[in-house]
């Protein structure tokens, strides 16, 4: 831990120094925040359950976002602390610790670090990124969202690859199409072996995505070839649709998983369904549910294999647990955000309870997020 929080203060330093040196020498754009989230997370027994207490997704990121001259730009995201910490900085297989940061498979604590390109209408990245899967509930930062109340494809599967993008924006900003290639999350690392222990390697991720915005609707649809063996995909659809209503604003989700198409036993889904109610600019109602299904691939099934290791809340397996069929993973509840500070959403309290069909308990989640920017204390 000691080591962790040394190497944390000398890279906020660094992005502090950086963050000054680029405002007086160079005059380009810099942005550096710091986002503390921390939460309470008690469990409240339903059938057969017990109460329960523990930190949730307690958590520490950074946001760096900067220019160099007219084309090039940079986006880091970094995932600092957890509630346990060192499983973002090594992993422990067999007695053998190994760093994390190249996993395929594994949140470390780089969740995105990515250079861009710009020429007009066009845009090339690379790095690390996140997957184009079609999803607003995937679609948003990770400090941002409510594992609790989130669907079991979002809590197992590995979004955050290595890899390639290249992008076109409509002259009028209204549309945005995008093609990915990208490491594969069954993969143990950037060019390793797959889940499976074949000896070939260098799996990867092939992905066309569109982003829409038509003022009261905007898409984000995606196709996904996911490969897990060599030259064996699973294939993804992503359906993910927004709609503005006044002061409402309702978000439909729907991903499909299939990895024989003549197979309906390889077949699986994702859908969630939410609507947010925007009373004013310091608080705001939502609801949210849905539902998963597994995807097999042979005699395994797709969670099984891209899930993390968990007993508590959120299942670690839907193939395992003798409380529920393997075919269905329900789960749903309800919060309130609120903005307590004057002309800015940068603090924001929440308190969400949250329920599926494994965990036999409901969750009360309470917690507060501070998104605040040191780019603006330095000019202060």
């Amino acid at each position: 831990m000691r080591k962790i929080l040394i190497l944390l203060t000398t890279l906020l330093s660094g992005s502090l120094a950086f963050a000054q040196e680029a405002e007086t020498t160079t005059g380009n754009d810099l942005e550096v925040r710091i986002i503390p989230r921390f939460e309470l997370n008690p469990y409240a027994p339903t059938t057969g359950g017990s109460w329960d207490i523990d930190l949730g997704v307690t958590s520490l990121y950074t946001q760096i976002e900067g220019s160099i001259g007219d084309h090039v730009s940079y986006f880091f995201s970094n995932h600092w602390l957890s509630t346990d910490p060192a499983s973002l900085y090594v992993i422990d297989e067999d007695g053998e610790r190994s760093a994390n940061l190249f996993r395929n498979d594994n949140l470390n604590w780089l969740d995105m670090g990515y250079v861009n390109l710009n020429f007009g209408s066009w845009d090339f990245t690379l790095g690390k990124d996140m997957l184009m899967v079609g999803s607003y509930e995937e679609d948003a930062y990770d400090y941002d969202s409510h594992a609790n109340l989130n669907s079991y494809f979002w809590n197992a599967a590995q979004v955050y690859q290595w890899g390639a993008k290249v992008a076109w924006t409509s002259p009028d900003e209204s549309t945005q199409l995008l093609a990915q290639v990208m490491s594969s999350p069954f993969s143990c690392r950037l060019f390793g072996a797959s889940w499976f222990g074949e000896e070939e390697g260098h799996l990867k991720t092939l992905s066309l995505g569109w982003y829409g915005d038509f003022d009261w609707f905007a898409p984000i649809w995606s196709v996904n070839m996911m490969e897990y063996a060599k030259g064996k995909y699973l294939k993804m659809l992503g359906l993910g649709n927004q709609f503005y209503l006044g002061d409402f604003t309702l978000t439909l989700d729907w991903i499909s998983r299939i990895t024989d198409f003549n197979e309906k036993s390889g077949r699986g889904m994702t859908l969630n369904a939410s609507a947010l109610y925007n009373l004013n600019d310091k608080l705001e109602f939502f609801v949210k549910g849905g539902l998963d299904t597994p995807a097999s691939l042979g005699n395994e099934y797709f969670f099984d294999i891209l899930s993390y290791e968990d007993d508590g809340f959120v299942a670690s397996t839907l193939y395992d647990s003798n409380v529920f069929s393997p075919n269905k993973y329900v789960f749903g509840g309800a919060g309130v955000h609120y903005y307590p500070l004057r002309d800015s959403q940068d603090l924001r309290i929440h308190a969400v309870a949250a329920y599926n069909n494994f965990a036999e308990s409901v969750s009360l989640n309470l917690g507060v997020t501070y998104n605040f920017s040191l780019t603006n204390l330095l000019k202060k």
